[in-house]
């Protein structure tokens, strides 16, 4: 995979990116880890794909992080060195996958892997210390909510100052 774009200081921001879901018997959104720089719309997205008897890791780059389907919100939980891109994901995936169990899904998934990601005590990737089930649920709430009303959710704002 080539190297994300390089912020200033070398380091990338890890973001929950949540996309519209239709039709799932528990939840509205899918979510993905997407490293972003504001400097670039291109993104890796690091998510968990298919369904509940095919559930396989899979590593996207993207040109335009916007352009990602049905695409409403994210929120930053993080940030990551540069060189690290390829470290992060190999580490996600060989994280460990449920199959068969429709309690369990990307959001499940996802949520376990940021927590591993921050019991980690390297400077390669760091968690946001307000980093919680509950207030990641909260925010990314309220991104769904601006992206209901039309308003600019997090990615929007990220590259509207770009």
């Amino acid at each position: 995979m080539a190297q994300a774009t390089k912020l200033l200081d070398d380091r990338l921001q890890l973001v929950v990116a949540q996309q519209d879901l239709q039709g799932h018997h528990r939840r509205t959104e899918h979510w993905a880890l997407v490293i972003v720089s504001p400097k670039s719309r291109t993104a890796d997205v690091l998510q968990l794909a298919g369904n509940m008897d095919t559930f396989h890791f899979e590593a996207l780059r993207v040109s335009d992080v916007l352009k990602l389907g049905d695409l409403c919100g994210g929120c930053r939980v993080g940030d990551i060195a540069a060189d690290s891109v390829d470290k992060l994901r190999d580490r996600l995936a060989s994280h460990r996958i449920i199959l068969h169990d429709k309690m369990w899904d990307c959001q499940d998934w996802l949520l376990e892997a940021i927590r591993d990601l921050k019991d980690e005590a390297g400077g390669w990737v760091q968690i946001d210390s307000w980093f919680t089930e509950r207030g990641l649920r909260e925010k990314l709430r309220e991104e769904r909510e601006l992206w209901e009303r039309a308003d600019d959710h997090f990615f929007e704002r990220l590259y509207a100052q770009a």
